[in-house]
């Protein structure tokens, strides 16, 4: 059935739609969109050594996150091996809509009382500056692969806390690591939380890590490393994270042969719905596999695809647990 969806015409469609969910719901064949005509921006960097950092993020979150900085002024932050001779540093990279001056004139506290470097510097298009400022962000070999996980975080931290976020990086087992910033505040706290389906409104700030492996061996060492520092992140959130972030967290492996193996993973799924809801759950499973155990039955729905059906009674969580062995 195709149908429409605007504020006047299928309106409970039209919020779901736009947020970050759109696609649980449909599959979208036009939509209209309202132009705005856009000036050239200013695109920066402002960097930090990883000494720096913490006063640093304790700034930008009391005075550039979800209050104090204009809206014309959008930026993320990275923690990164990106300085010289990939010394660990905090980097700012932003835009402003409007002239350089201007956008000088809104970052002139963070350069005063941080000890902030200038370093890209240069007006542009939007597409051309965002390629040019995430250059070589993260710093890691064309063919690694990645797994990430996300927190929000909506209290006022203190200089501990980002102190202890900036040593955990710090233990990355390799130098492709990247904990990235992405604040909330200015023209997304235009609108109300309830909106549309996009509900972090209320946090100042979405963190998560980015990590990278190159082989087997390395994989489980980084892996076990995003575990230890989402235990550090998570009891300084809110309990939600950003949808483009879900991640299974990998209770145990077992290698069993040369081609063999065995892989514990536990998903929890949150309800903050006033009903209770069934979330349709797929994971992707490669080589030949086979279910081992689980904590509800399990389907396989097509060779690397394992699906469960889960009940999530209205404001509770469930936690979905399996085990599969892999052969390859």
């Amino acid at each position: 059935q195709i149908v429409r969806a605007s504020p006047d015409c299928n309106p409970d469609l039209f919020w779901a739609l736009r947020g970050g969910t759109g696609t649980n719901f449909g599959i979208l064949l036009q939509v209209t969109y309202k132009l705005h005509k856009m000036p050239p921006l200013w695109g920066f960097t402002l960097t930090w050594s990883l000494e720096e950092a913490p006063a640093a993020l304790a700034a930008w979150q009391a005075d550039f996150m979800s209050s104090g900085a204009p809206p014309e002024l959008g930026y993320m932050g990275v923690l990164a091996c990106t300085g010289k001779d990939f010394a660990p540093q905090l980097t700012m990279c932003g835009l402003y809509w409007g002239s350089r001056e201007d956008g000088m004139k809104a970052i002139a506290s963070l350069r005063k009382h941080t000890g902030a470097k200038l370093g890209k510097d240069r007006v542009g298009t939007y597409n051309e500056l965002n390629e040019w400022l995430l250059e070589n962000i993260p710093p890691c070999p064309d063919l690694a692969r990645e797994d990430k996980q996300s927190t929000l975080i909506a209290r006022k931290l203190k200089l501990d806390d980002w102190r202890r976020i900036c040593k955990r990086f710090a233990a990355s087992p390799n130098p492709w690591t990247a904990v990235v910033f992405e604040p909330y505040g200015g023209a997304i706290n235009q609108l109300p939380r309830d909106a549309n389906a996009f509900v972090h409104r209320n946090a100042d700030v979405d963190v998560f890590v980015d990590v990278f492996w190159m082989d087997p061996q390395q994989e489980q060492q980084v892996k076990a490393y995003l575990d230890d520092y989402m235990k550090l992140l998570d009891p300084l959130g809110n309990g939600e994270s950003y949808q483009n972030y879900p991640r299974l967290s990998q209770t145990d492996y077992r290698q069993l042969s040369p081609r063999q193996s065995e892989s514990a993973y536990e998903l929890s799924l949150r309800n903050r719905k006033k009903e209770a809801v069934t979330v349709i759950v797929r994971e992707p499973v490669g080589g030949d596999w086979q279910l081992l155990d689980s904590t509800l039955p399990g389907e396989k729905v097509a060779a690397g695809v394992l699906e469960f059906s889960v009940p999530v009674p209205a404001g509770q969580e469930v936690k979905l647990r399996y085990r599969v062995r892999a052969t390859f």
